[in-house]
């Protein structure tokens, strides 16, 4: 029994249980994105500072060697996780690039590596999926805050939306049975 007749009844211990769950998907993914640009900002100030270059990330190059596509052209629904870093980065790279001028190509490619990219388009269709179109704006606007006034909030939500776009097509996975009953 999730809770008695007097605590409201199994009603109120669903709703919470869904509202810890939403919350904790929430929470992740505005903590994922703040690392993330907190990443970019440390990394910005670095080579600012610093007159050396920056390495070459080849994450983004192991993973086009390592992995093949299907041979598709990306139809939504199919899940290539190589093809959805090949569609974001880009999108990321132009919007990075607008937020800091100063950012290459290599410096971006080290923040958002094709693993983190993966995990962000994941936990971003997952908060999607919970909230619809408030998971954009909360997210936006945790990075706004995060961000300490380097994002405007146009910025973020462009930011959420390519990532959700290029996720949407490359990242659901097909369910085999929907699993559905009559009650």
């Amino acid at each position: 029994m999730l809770a008695s007749k007097a605590q409201g009844g199994k009603g109120f211990g669903i709703a919470g249980l869904i509202v810890s769950i939403v919350g904790g998907v929430v929470f992740a993914i505005a903590l994922t994105v703040s690392l993330l640009w907190i990443g970019l900002a440390a990394n910005s100030s670095l080579s600012d500072s610093s007159s050396g270059s920056v390495p070459s990330a080849q994450a983004s190059d192991d993973a086009t060697d390592s992995e093949t596509t299907d041979g598709t052209d990306g139809a939504a629904g199919t899940y290539d996780e190589a093809a959805y870093v090949e569609d974001v980065r880009p999108k990321i790279r132009d919007l990075v690039t607008q937020i800091q001028p100063g950012a290459t190509d290599d410096q971006i490619d080290q923040l958002y590596a094709d693993d983190t990219l993966v995990l962000i388009g994941t936990a971003m269709l997952q908060a999607y999926d919970a909230l619809g179109e408030d998971a954009i704006s909360t997210e936006a606007q945790s990075m706004v805050d995060s961000s300490q006034g380097a994002v405007t909030e146009e910025q973020a939500e462009q930011f959420m939306h390519a990532v959700l776009e290029s996720a949407q097509q490359y990242l659901v996975k097909s369910q085999a049975h929907t699993g559905s009953s009559a009650v």
